[in-house]
């Protein structure tokens, strides 16, 4: 069950969301633990979510018979889904979380009269890439964009229909 929350819960989504983020990006990121962290405090500082959310992007708890299971992001851009945050927790990993997350996530978009829905994932973060791939997600395009001080996210832009 998607479970939106509002501003005052934006700290209890970075508790629950700092050790999945750890876990996947340190060996992503060149820098290690270190600039993980540092891309952590900056793109999801209690500020940066709230002016997010100002700007209308929905963040969430996906929860399972009343358990926190995982995390997600959304924006709606016309008829297209955005799903910004898409993470699982390593203890129901493999069980088949991240594709309910997922679907739950499509039909959040279509009941929002979304017609398609992207993403951009890492293209070293291959286990998310096959979980979209089962869940109908296609690479659209690679995207190279540059964060500054020298660095630079290397993604895919993976999408679909709804």
């Amino acid at each position: 069950m998607l479970e939106r929350i509002g501003k005052d819960q934006a700290e209890d989504f970075r508790t629950f969301l700092h050790p999945i983020w750890m876990e996947v990006f340190t060996p992503m990121i060149s820098g290690g633990a270190e600039m993980t962290e540092y891309f952590f405090q900056t793109w999801l500082s209690v500020p940066e979510m709230h002016r997010a959310m100002d700007e209308g992007y929905d963040f969430g708890f996906f929860t399972v018979d009343g358990k926190k299971v995982g995390v997600y992001s959304t924006l709606k851009e016309g008829e297209r889904l955005y799903l910004s945050k898409v993470y699982v927790h390593g203890d129901y990993r493999g069980k088949g979380y991240g594709s309910m997350l997922i679907q739950e996530l499509f039909e959040h978009g279509r009941e929002q009269g979304c017609t398609k829905a992207y993403l951009h994932v890492n293209i070293a973060n291959e286990k998310a890439i096959k979980a979209y791939e089962r869940n109908g997600m296609h690479k659209a395009y690679r995207l190279i964009k540059s964060q500054g001080n020298g660095f630079a996210t290397n993604d895919y832009v993976m999408e679909r229909g709804l």
